[in-house]
């Protein structure tokens, strides 16, 4: 309310937008393995790829697929339909975009310990110049999110 002024000035405006998100690509068959033994061997695979696009975001999810700790990557674009419509599509499909953590290596840890790890694992592959010079590298952002919904930027 204005001192100077005996009534209160109200704006009300209404807005709606609607997000359109394609539904998460299936998890991998049961008994799944892959052909790769370490974590920086399937990021190096998957930065040597070559999308049909430039992708903005690049998403990689820790999630527990059938009792293994599961790494997976999407290349996710951001796609104005109309004024009131935004669309997010997997633009990046990799040849394999799964890969579960190895037993040995990552069994014994807690949760916490996982994450970090992980996160570390992910952030010293961002210096390399693999990943500068790939389309990753080439992203506007790239972050982690966890199965319990918490995401971690990375860049």
């Amino acid at each position: 309310m204005d001192e100077n002024n005996d009534h209160i000035e109200r704006r009300i405006e209404k807005f709606s937008l609607t997000v359109q998100m394609e539904p998460p690509s299936p998890p991998p068959p049961p008994g799944f393995v892959s052909p790769f033994k370490i974590l920086e061997e399937w990021l190096s695979y998957i930065s040597a790829e070559k999308p049909e696009k430039p992708i903005a975001d690049v998403q990689f999810c820790l999630d527990d697929l059938e009792g293994r700790n599961t790494l997976s990557v999407y290349g996710i674009n951001r796609y104005d339909v109309d004024k009131d419509v935004i669309a997010y599509r997997d633009d990046f499909k990799p040849t394999h975009r799964f890969f579960p953590l190895p037993k040995d290596e990552y069994e014994h840890l807690s949760q916490q310990q996982l994450r970090e790890r992980v996160l570390h694992e992910l952030k010293e592959f961002m210096k390399t110049e693999k990943f500068k010079s790939s389309f990753m590298g080439q992203s506007e952002s790239a972050r982690i999110n966890f199965s319990d919904a918490s995401t971690h930027k990375l860049k």
